[in-house]
């Protein structure tokens, strides 16, 4: 219910059309970056349109969890920014410890590279079965979803603070992982996406996914394949005063 409140609602901001100023400033876009670093809480909603009868729009994934998100500086040659998002998963027994807690692992990372443009590229990347693939290096290895380049923008509110905002377009992005490890029988979605910081750091982002050629069962058993429609939300929820990873994921949810 709570998750339906916040995907229609903030589906609504994105249609406002209030006025927008542009940023375009690195300077300040990069503490929106750092803005966005900390530990989180996190409920996940997305909905699926798909044309074949008798299967109107239904929530397909519903889910909550916890992320911690830190900010490095990549080279000091180039305005680039890695910002690496770590999780705990619960579902997999081969990540518990002796003391009955989860490893604590690498889920995505984004790279934001400042454009001379005024505009940022953000790479989407996630690791290879979560953590579990290592590379030459014995690092987690990387695989790129995701790229778009836009600008952070200001949307002037009435009343209360000032939103930061930032709308992207990726089209022929890769299946995401929530899609991958459930079998989803499709490559690739072209992922339109809005993001809404807070002051206090909390953001959201609100997807429309367009699902690429999925290999589908119609009514009669035959196979076809179509567009799905996905629209999403993710609540990100900052917890304030935790200044390390670890107690992040100590902290009672």
């Amino acid at each position: 219910m709570i998750l339906n409140i916040v995907y229609h609602s903030f589906m609504h901001i994105l249609t406002l059309g209030l006025q927008i100023l542009s940023f375009q400033n690195p300077t300040t876009d990069l503490a929106i970056l750092e803005k966005l670093t900390g530990c989180y809480d996190l409920h996940y909603m997305f909905r699926e349109e798909t044309p074949l009868p008798g299967k109107g729009s239904e929530v397909v994934f519903q889910d909550a969890s916890r992320e911690w998100v830190e900010l490095q500086k990549l080279s000091d040659e180039t305005s680039s920014y890695q910002l690496e998002h770590f999780f705990q998963n619960p579902r997999d027994p081969s990540t518990r410890l002796s003391d009955g807690s989860f490893e604590i692992k690498q889920h995505h990372a984004e790279v934001w590279t400042a454009l001379a443009s005024g505009e940022w590229k953000q790479e989407v990347f996630f690791f290879e079965n979560y953590g579990e693939g290592k590379n030459a290096r014995g690092e987690e290895a990387k695989v790129d979803r995701s790229s778009c380049t836009s600008a952070w923008q200001q949307k002037p509110q009435h009343s209360g603070p000032d939103l930061v905002y930032r709308h992207c377009e990726a089209p022929g992005a890769k299946r995401p992982q929530r899609h991958k490890y459930t079998g989803r029988s499709y490559e690739t979605l072209d992922r339109s996406h809005s993001v809404f910081v807070y002051p206090d750091g909390s953001w959201y982002q609100i997807s429309r996914n367009t699902i690429r050629d999925e290999k589908l069962k119609a009514v009669d058993g035959s196979e076809i394949r179509l567009d799905t429609q996905e629209r999403g939300a993710i609540a990100y929820r900052k917890i304030a005063d935790v200044s390390t990873k670890e107690e992040c994921f100590q902290r009672p949810r």
